[in-house]
């Protein structure tokens, strides 16, 4: 319904003279509005959205990484190369009594930098993994070796105990069909429901329609895709 809404708000329309579409200031707020409802239901779902967000990984991780990190640190190493130094000298100097305190939050801000930089690494192996399609070709009960070693990493880097949503970040993003095909299945959708005549001077617009309108209106959509999760 929503992204009828926005058709609706582009204001297309056919007449004898060829098509026109009304491009205005409420298409880009429609494409606003549409990524704000969507930030609006993760905000709902906030603890869900975190847990998926981070999975393969878990909180357990970033706590098991931080006390790795803490331990070093009580043991005079630095696992960091020098970083936790770095960040605590830009937290403010609250004395020598907190002293503790600014090496304790340095080092959870590491440990939040790493942790959040290994999570997007998963994501992106998922997303590389998960994009491979050479299964779909292989014949019934037989496995090539690159098709094996493709399940293989995708059992490593999927972690276990997955809720709804847990690779809904880790999916290819599809990308948005060329303008072109759009209007081709439009025209096969509409010819069993049109006379000859009708059908042709329906062709005869969509073409005008790619020649004036649709470039602008195509980047409208993948402006849309980066912004909203459903262009």
């Amino acid at each position: 319904m929503a992204e009828a809404h926005q058709a609706v708000g582009l204001r297309s329309s056919l007449t004898p003279d060829g098509a026109e579409v009304e491009l205005s200031a409420p298409v880009l707020q429609e494409i606003y509005l549409s990524g704000l409802r969507s930030w609006k239901r993760h905000l709902l779902r906030l603890w869900d959205d975190f847990l998926t967000g981070v999975f393969p990984a878990s909180p357990l991780s970033w706590l098991f990484l931080f006390s790795a990190i803490q331990l070093a640190w009580f043991l005079q190493l630095d696992p960091s190369l020098g970083l936790m130094e770095k960040i605590k000298e830009l937290l403010p100097d609250w004395g020598g009594q907190h002293h503790g305190l600014r090496g304790f939050l340095a080092a959870a801000l590491f440990a939040s930098c790493l942790w959040g930089a290994l999570i997007f690494t998963l994501h992106v192996a998922l997303r590389l993994l998960l994009a491979y399609h050479g299964w779909l070709l292989e014949p019934h009960g037989a496995m090539s070796s690159p098709t094996k070693t493709w399940l293989a990493l995708v059992r490593i880097f999927s972690g276990r105990h997955p809720m709804l949503f847990s690779y809904q970040r880790s999916l290819p993003r599809q990308p948005v069909p060329s303008v072109q095909d759009t209007v081709r299945k439009y025209l096969e959708s509409v010819r069993p429901l049109l006379s000859d005549e009708d059908f042709d001077w329906t062709a005869v617009l969509a073409q005008e329609f790619l020649k004036l309108q649709a470039s602008l209106l195509q980047w409208y959509l993948r402006l849309k895709s980066w912004w909203a999760s459903n262009y």
